[in-house]
């Protein structure tokens, strides 16, 4: 196909998890489309732009499935009949200005999002990261983050995250007990190869070496060098 275009996605997911489900959607017809294309055709994707929608990441989700944006230009909404999602979607116009039709391909190019959309991508900015919404503004962000739905959530995660902390904190303290049980205290590894001296330094007469503590004495007793010295001391002896 030389063209192939999706006009107005969306999946029918509304409120919360309908931002990644959207972007799911048009990754889905992106990694399609792209086996489909001819070379040198164009992929396209007919949509608002306002904040709700900018904040897909057209640009983004294009590059994940390996095309690369090629123009952005106003949509021509006058012989498109919109239908909404629903079962029994009733038809909406779609105002000249809220709506763009994003061109794909698969050639590279160093194409840039015009001026006259900047703008409008910067409302993606409304972002409720707990709640996975985005609203137009800032005000509808503050108003929705004082609801009580919102809040639930936050002291859900909180609840979440100290539960989460408590476990931690057990595990660590139940490692801890469990090396300390291991460790060999210093009145453990006197022998006649190891002295511990009075600043808690230990001394390896095997090896003729000193180890700055019990642990790193531990360290050295594990090596093979010093399993091969001790064999040696008691082979001489």
């Amino acid at each position: 196909f030389d063209v192939i275009r999706f006009n107005f996605p969306h999946s029918g997911v509304v409120g919360r998890n309908a931002l990644q489900s959207n972007r799911a959607l048009v990754r889905g017809f992106f990694n399609a489309a792209r086996r489909l294309v001819a070379g040198g055709g164009k992929v396209e994707v007919a949509l608002k732009s306002t904040a709700r929608y900018n904040a897909w990441g057209m640009p983004e989700i294009g590059q994940s499935a390996g095309l690369h944006l090629s123009k952005v230009e106003r949509f021509d909404p006058s012989s498109h009949v919109h239908r909404k999602t629903e079962k029994d979607g009733y038809t909406a116009k779609v105002q000249n200005d809220q709506a763009v039709i994003w061109r794909f391909g698969l050639e590279e190019t160093k194409y840039q999002v015009p001026l006259w959309l900047s703008a409008e991508l910067s409302e993606h900015q409304h972002l409720c990261e707990r709640c996975d919404m985005v609203f137009t503004t800032a005000l509808d962000l503050r108003k929705h983050c004082s609801g009580q739905q919102h809040l639930r959530r936050v002291k859900a995660a909180r609840q979440r995250a100290r539960r989460e902390l408590k476990v931690l904190a057990k595990t660590q303290r139940k490692e801890k007990q469990l090396i300390d049980g291991n460790r060999p205290k210093a009145s453990q590894i006197h022998s006649e190869h190891v002295q511990v001296r009075e600043d808690g330094s230990v001394f390896c007469r095997a090896c003729r070496v000193f180890c700055n503590s019990v642990s790193s004495w531990e360290m050295h007793a594990g090596s093979s060098k010093h399993a091969q010295s001790v064999q040696s001391r008691m082979e001489s002896n």
